[in-house]
């Protein structure tokens, strides 16, 4: 067996080819280690550089949802401030008033030519009251399904003198029932 000189370590039993042999294999084996943590690096930076453009869109996604939001909320506090609901309440009760005011005087005007409604007026004195709010009723319940969101400022003001009418026509057929007749 030969002595190898390796700088001052005498190994016993190898030749200068093994141990040159050895080393490159070693050199090799750390060569693709390299290569194999250089893949994962470069993996990781892909997946980094991924995911910093997926936040970025979410945040921009995010700041896009906040302001839909804030906007929202500001209908929001506009449609149900004192306000508003205060005037819808107003220009209901003034719709409800006219077709009152209306229904009343085309009563009058059909029990002064026709006996029959004059004979039945009693009967008849809510039916436009109920009829007229009721289909007022449900026309704006027909036009807020199809419409969505918050309805305008005139629908709302139909639906409340709808809601009038009703109560309108259901108070006067309740006098003529609770009225004493001779």
């Amino acid at each position: 067996m030969a002595e190898t000189n390796t700088g001052g370590l005498a190994i016993k039993g190898r030749t200068a080819k093994d141990i040159a042999l050895r080393a490159k294999a070693q050199v090799a084996k750390m060569g693709q280690q390299a290569s194999e943590f250089a893949a994962r690096a470069l993996t990781a930076e892909r997946t980094t550089s991924k995911l910093s453009s997926a936040l970025k869109q979410a945040d921009a996604t995010n700041a896009e949802l906040q302001a839909l939001a804030m906007a929202q909320n500001e209908l929001v506090l506009q449609r149900t401030s004192h306000t508003h609901r205060a005037a819808t309440d107003v220009g209901g009760m003034a719709l409800a008033l006219g077709v009152d005011l209306a229904a009343f005087e085309g009563m009058a005007a059909l029990a002064a030519r026709s006996e029959k409604v004059a004979k039945y007026q009693q009967y008849l004195i809510g039916a436009p009251h109920l009829l007229l709010g009721g289909a007022g009723y449900a026309a704006v319940l027909v036009h807020r399904s199809k419409t969505g969101g918050f309805p305008s400022m005139l629908v709302e003001s139909a639906e409340e003198a709808a809601k009038h009418l009703i109560v309108l026509g259901a108070s006067a057929y309740a006098k003529e029932a609770l009225t004493v007749r001779k």
